[in-house]
């Protein structure tokens, strides 16, 4: 369970294509793409925190988050 998220259908095509990822305290990052649509929309979560389950053990794990991050080339922006 630690490599997953609970995510809106709309969310998870996003993440899962590379438009946002997180950081390891779980902020948002959004990748730089002025020009596609919905940019705008997704853009204005940057920076924020999602809310995380109370039990540790069902909460994203580091290791998961870091490897997101490299294969859609978020860790150059870190």
């Amino acid at each position: 369970m630690r490599n997953g998220i609970a995510l809106c259908k709309l969310h998870h095509w996003a993440f899962d294509s590379g438009w946002f990822s997180l950081t390891d305290n779980h902020e948002i990052l959004v990748k730089d793409a002025p020009d596609r649509d919905g940019y705008h929309e997704f853009k204005q979560l940057e920076g924020r925190q999602i809310r995380l389950p109370e039990e540790e053990e069902a909460q994203p794990h580091p290791i998961f988050l870091e490897e997101h991050r490299r294969l859609h080339g978020f860790n150059d922006n870190l």
